[in-house]
Order: C-alpha cells, then structure tokens, then sequence
C-alpha cells in the first residue's frame, strides 16, 4: 500500500513539474513580444489608460485639421470644429499645409497638443 501512494505521489508531482514548466514557456513567449500584456480576466479597469486600449474602443477621436486658414480641432465626424488654434497654416511649409488640408486623426487631446506645438515650432 505504502509502495502504492508512493507511486501515484511521484507520477502527480511529474504532471505537476510538466504543467509549471508548459506555463512558464508559454508565459516567457508571450513576455517577449510587448511587456505591456497583462492577462487579466476581470472586465476593464477605470484606471486602464486609452492607449492600452484598442484604436476601435476609443469614445472619441479628434482630428487636426484646416479651418479658415488656421488649425482647428473635430470631435468624431463634427463638421465644425471644438476648438481652433490661431497658427496661420499658410506660413507652413507645404507638406504640413497639404497634411492639414487632409486632416490627421487621433485619439487623445495630447496628441493634439503635440501636433499642433509641432506646427507653432
């Protein structure tokens, strides 16, 4: 009997081994493509930034664009935009001015501020 618990003892702490050693491989696998995937099986946080989340599940996007000969600022599919920045686009050079009549779309007011501190130089 005794030879018997032994026996199904070291086959279970074998399946043990070869099951911790399946999961650390594929947790290293999965590790070395982004160190920003986290698994978690709860829904998602409120804490959990916009850029951690997919470009389709973002509320609003915002796109930079000309507007009467300055830069303005569209919420979604706006005609009209929020808010208008006073940088005249035609001291631009003209890649940047073509860029603006064509519109750059993003997904956070940071970004806006980035793009248009870039134009201002």
């Amino acid at each position: 009997m005794l030879l018997l618990c032994f026996a199904v003892l070291t086959v279970a702490a074998i399946f043990l081994a070869n099951d911790m050693q399946r999961q650390k491989i594929t947790f290293s696998a999965s590790s070395d493509k982004s160190m920003s995937n986290y698994f978690n099986s709860n829904a998602q946080s409120s804490q959990e930034s916009r850029a951690s989340r997919p470009a389709s599940s973002y509320e609003t996007d915002y796109t930079v664009k000309a507007y009467k000969g300055h830069i303005g600022v569209y919420r979604g599919d706006e005609q009209v935009p929020f808010k208008e920045y006073q940088t005249d686009i035609e001291v631009l050079p003209k890649p940047d001015r073509d860029e603006l009549k064509r519109g750059r779309t993003v997904h956070t007011m940071a970004e806006v501020e980035k793009i248009v501190e870039d134009y201002d130089g």
